[in-house]
């Protein structure tokens, strides 16, 4: 099995880490972690002099009684309470960046990035500024695609100095010096396209404009116009600090070349998608996304999935689509999507980034064979 094979081929150093994870608190994938978890809003001004709005979780000690807070200026809720008292035995911790949707928010998934930081990881989700739920700019979609990469490098940075000049929240969380540091990279549908350009993907204009120019059907084709060739590569994408890659309703494919060609840089990539997809179609986009990453590689397939089933957004704008009405509406239950999606991505990231083989089993092909719901076709 692919994540086995990759732990016993692993560095001294990997080994050294495995060890230490193995000495923390555990609990399995199937539920919340150890630890208590803690969210706090950061803004940020940035090196490039944006703003940033930042949303961290992270393994906390909350205070007995205390309820959970909302995600302002929503009344969304999890199990979160805001600037809780951090979690400093076991740091510092695995970094995971997530990457919102398209019209979406930093806090769109908060029933995945609760229970990552229950497990043990710092999360961070930086809003794409005129992309979210409170700010979408339809016009400014093109520039966001360029600048999306850079805001989660930018807000990747900001955690580690906070982390390394002791702040009295985040002090000692994660691991430095910043150029050392590795994370992971998440993200949902046109955050999945962020996630797999931080995680090494190759973008090329000339590729999309081809695929658009020969009939290509995306709603990607339409800001073309607004793109200016001659900067497109003066962003950072790539950050090779990202070394695993979790792309969530990927699409876009053809924006790394006609042929998907730069999808093949993609460090440690695992998808995940659903068949009844009508936003990033299973066919058309999600499935050519797979074909074209290198191995070793992973594609977990959500049987009558739609696009917003690793999100939250039915939580928050329940009208928003017909698969939030779920099982009624021929979709799969949404609660059963979000249990089986922590279990995948908590269990990848705590063999491939955190280093602990006690989440390994859950990714064995048996394991995944229990879920009706899942099929799992992996490549090494």
């Amino acid at each position: 099995m692919l994540f086995l094979l990759a732990a016993l081929a692993c560095t001294d150093a990997d080994k050294d880490s495995a060890a230490d994870a193995a000495e923390l608190p555990w609990s399995p994938p199937d539920g919340p972690g150890p630890y208590d978890v803690g969210f706090t809003t950061l803004e940020h001004v940035d090196a490039r002099g944006k703003t940033l709005i930042i949303e961290v979780w992270y393994p906390a000690i909350q205070e007995d009684g205390v309820e959970p807070d909302a995600y302002e200026p929503t009344i969304l809720t999890g199990d979160g309470v805001r600037d809780a008292d951090p979690e400093r035995i076991g740091a510092p911790w695995p970094l995971v960046a997530f990457s919102h949707g398209f019209g979406g928010i930093r806090f769109q998934s908060v029933f995945l990035t609760e229970r990552l930081a229950s497990h043990g990881f710092v999360v961070v989700a930086p809003d794409h500024n005129l992309n979210t739920l409170l700010d979408l700019d339809e016009d400014a979609s093109a520039q966001v695609m360029l600048e999306r990469p850079d805001d989660i490098r930018n807000a990747i940075d900001h955690i580690i100095d906070l982390s390394a000049a002791d702040d009295a929240l985040l002090g000692g969380m994660v691991d430095g010096p910043k150029e050392d540091v590795v994370y992971a990279s998440t993200g949902h549908s046109f955050g999945a396209v962020t996630a797999l350009t931080v995680g090494g993907g190759e973008l090329n204009y000339q590729g999309l404009l081809d695929y658009c120019g020969g009939g290509g059907d995306s709603r990607a084709c339409e800001y073309l116009d607004a793109i200016d060739p001659s900067v497109i590569y003066d962003y950072g994408a790539n950050d090779p600090r990202a070394q695993v890659t979790i792309p969530m309703s990927p699409g876009i494919w053809y924006a790394f070349g006609g042929g998907g060609e730069g999808l093949a840089a993609v460090r440690e990539p695992t998808i995940l998608g659903g068949t009844l997809d009508d936003v990033t179609e299973y066919e058309a986009e999600i499935l050519p996304t797979y074909e074209y990453l290198s191995s070793p590689k992973t594609l977990f397939t959500f049987a009558d999935a739609g696009h917003y089933a690793f999100s939250d957004i039915c939580r928050l704008a329940p009208i928003l689509s017909d698969e939030c009405g779920g099982v009624e509406d021929g979709f799969i239950d949404l609660d059963r999507a979000q249990y089986l999606t922590n279990i995948l991505v908590t269990a990848t990231l705590g063999v491939q980034l955190a280093g602990d083989d006690r989440y390994a089993p859950w990714l064995e092909a048996e394991a995944v064979a229990e879920f009706p719901e899942i099929t799992m076709d992996s490549a090494r």
